[in-house]
């Protein structure tokens, strides 16, 4: 039999807090941290070739594009991710 650790709620200020003197990315699932992996280079090469290629078409519109480093809250699901 496998004994499973009780994690502690962290909640949304203290998960914040500690992600601004992080020196890693984490994402926040209502109440646990959860580590984010580093991206492959062919991960950042799709990244940056999908920017470039999407930018263009939203000139002259109110749409704007962002990379994974911008931090979304779904407030719905008490959740922060970094989605790209």
């Amino acid at each position: 039999m496998v004994a499973h650790a009780k994690l502690r709620y962290i909640t949304p200020k203290e998960y914040l807090r500690g992600e601004d003197l992080a020196e890693s990315k984490s994402e926040y699932v209502n109440g646990v941290i959860v580590a984010m992996p580093g991206a492959t280079p062919a991960h950042s090469a799709i990244t940056v070739n999908l920017i470039a290629a999407v930018r263009p078409s939203l000139r002259g519109s109110n749409r704007r594009v962002f990379s994974n480093d911008l931090r979304v809250r779904i407030e719905a699901g008490n959740r922060y991710y970094y989605p790209d």
